[in-house]
């Protein structure tokens, strides 16, 4: 799924929880809540203790904390952190939303700059083949120098 769709991605579900967590989106239409700092701890407790299930875990974490859907719960206007258990437990700090805006930022000027230079290069595409397109004289049926230059003088 798109990073800048409007849904979550869902990268908790494969994961074998013994409870699932509230705080984390159960169904792509649930929000994205900005964690409290420290629920990692939590969320790991509630894994079994098998490497592959925590590599999973480990991965899934970085790739929902830094997708654009989380990153824009974070950088909202009066925005809160929730526990494991969904409720509010403070409100995200300032330097946090704003770190979030500016990754947000910085995704959204990447993501222009390549859609621009995809249009450029479509656009040369199409210029090229509109060249290609144009009549080439045949040099079989087109005059030759000799002939040019005597018709030159002619006239």
């Amino acid at each position: 799924m798109n990073d800048f769709t409007n849904k979550p991605v869902m990268f908790f579900n494969e994961l074998p929880w013994s409870k699932w967590p509230d705080v984390l989106p159960k169904t792509p239409d649930d929000d994205a809540l900005p964690l409290k700092v420290g629920i990692y701890d939590d969320l790991y407790a509630r894994l079994p203790d098998d490497n592959d299930t925590r590599k999973a875990f480990r991965r899934a974490m970085a790739k929902y904390t830094r997708s654009f859907r989380y990153l824009d719960a974070v950088a909202a206007d009066c925005a809160m952190r929730y526990d494991i258990d969904g409720n509010p437990v403070g409100q995200v700090s300032e330097l946090d939303r704003h770190s979030a805006s500016l990754e947000l930022y910085r995704r959204t000027v990447i993501d222009r700059s390549k859609a621009r230079k995809t249009e450029r290069n479509q656009e040369q595409v199409v210029n090229e083949g509109r060249a290609q397109s144009e009549e080439v004289p045949n040099p079989a049926t087109a005059p030759s120098i000799r002939d040019r230059i005597l018709k030159k003088r002619s006239d």
